[in-house]
């Protein structure tokens, strides 16, 4: 009696309950899970694959943070965890990565669609044939990609249909996808462990969710890199000359930063070394021209109503890496927060201060940060007399709407400040 108390004691030691979900105790931590993984070699494969994801970029349908690359990284990541706390063997880690890979290419938007698996599987199936897996492996692979979409009694069902030697290989091989495909459920915030299949997925929900967190891993596509042709950086330069800047740019440097330059020139962005500021070295501003896409710039401008002199600025003073992440997990959205906000403010002198209270004396809750751009802009850039009709259409065109500020005013002031 004594040692099965003992054993009920352990067991009930093992376990903990949180809001009806029961999670065990027995977790790994980022750090370790990635030292186990170097051990085995298997760190450096995860690694490998990422240097080579162009394909795989080129084959997803869905570009968003839900369903996206990013998505599939992390994924990835997942499965090798899994597999390194699993032992699996080569061949489950052939059949597992691979189904990873390409387990949403068929997927084109975020909304619940089971028959999207079924989709990936078929595009998957002659990507499969070009890189010379066997029928045998082809079968199991778009098998396991068009299942993971379906429910577990569908799942049940299908492979009770398959000859009794593939059954159990089938069915291990799927739980390994599904589990590391449900851990990054880790990014809407709604993982139930209960539902993984693995004790080695359930170790890992926590690593799941740092991996998620701390924007561990994203795919950056990588810049296109053109030899130095002497023609060209002359070329370039004389270009670049003929834009009458305020600071001096050299044959060499422009030899230098001769791949970004040439990047930046077939997007038609070369206008923009106009904007650089004192504060950013060239070399720093050339590297963000070359990430900054035309289409981001355009997404900032709308949403804050910040020219791109300030998008540059802002790139530059969280950091381009911080950056590329938000970019990558969608999250531009906080690319103007609160933190350079409160910057802004602690840079301002008393009399613009003042201004900015009188324009924003109907701002209040997300208006406050949006409009805070537009004002700041005009504060820095406008004659008084200009900032005094400003002030006056302030007065005169805003109004309120269910208690919102409607976006007339917003309208104006964006249209004259930027």
């Amino acid at each position: 009696m004594f040692e099965k108390l003992k054993e009920i004691h352990k067991r009930i030691l093992n376990r903990i309950i949180h809001k009806n979900k029961v999670f065990s105790l027995d977790t790994i931590n980022y750090e370790k899970i990635v030292e186990l993984m170097q051990e085995k070699g298997i760190y450096q494969e995860f690694e490998n694959e990422l240097n080579h994801f162009e394909e795989i970029d080129q084959l997803m349908q869905n570009d968003t943070y839900l369903h996206g690359i990013n998505h599939v990284v992390r994924v990835l990541f997942n499965a090798y965890a899994i597999i390194t706390l699993e032992n699996g063997n080569e061949e489950d880690k052939k059949i597992v990565i691979e189904a990873v890979k390409l387990h949403d290419i068929g997927r084109t938007q975020d909304g619940e669609d089971t028959e999207h698996g079924n989709k990936s599987a078929i595009k998957a199936r002659g990507i499969l044939e070009d890189k010379g897996f066997s029928q045998e492996e082809i079968d199991e692979i778009c098998f396991i990609i068009k299942e993971h979409s379906l429910p577990k009694q569908k799942n049940k069902e299908d492979i009770e249909n398959l000859p009794e030697g593939l059954k159990e290989k089938y069915r291990y091989h799927l739980s390994l996808v599904k589990d590391a495909d449900k851990l990054d459920r880790v990014r809407i915030g709604d993982l139930d462990p209960k539902r993984l299949a693995t004790d080695s997925a359930k170790r890992l929900v926590g690593v799941a969710e740092e991996v998620f967190r701390e924007n561990r891993y994203y795919y950056k596509k990588k810049m296109q890199v053109y030899p130095v042709d002497e023609e060209e950086v002359k070329a370039i330069f004389a270009e670049v000359c003929k834009l009458d800047l305020e600071y001096k740019v050299t044959l060499e440097t422009v030899r230098k930063n001769y791949s970004k330059l040439k990047g930046i020139q077939k997007q038609g962005k070369l206008e923009l070394l106009k904007l650089k500021k004192d504060t950013i070295p060239l070399d720093d501003f050339i590297e963000i021209m070359d990430i900054l896409t035309n289409e981001d710039m355009e997404y900032i401008y709308h949403r804050f109503g910040v020219g791109k002199r300030m998008i540059i600025q802002a790139i530059y003073d969280m950091g381009l890496n911080r950056y590329v992440a938000l970019k990558a997990e969608g999250k531009l959205a906080q690319f103007m927060d609160v933190e350079n906000y409160y910057n802004l403010i602690q840079e301002m002198t008393i009399q613009e201060k003042e201004l900015m209270l009188r324009f924003r004396r109907i701002d209040y809750g997300n208006a406050v940060i949006k409009n805070f751009y537009l004002y700041w802009n005009a504060i820095r850039n406008y004659t008084p007399e200009q900032l005094d009709m400003l002030l006056l259409l302030n007065e005169d065109e805003f109004q309120y709407l269910n208690g919102r500020v409607s976006m007339v005013k917003s309208y104006v002031i964006h249209s004259r400040c930027l």
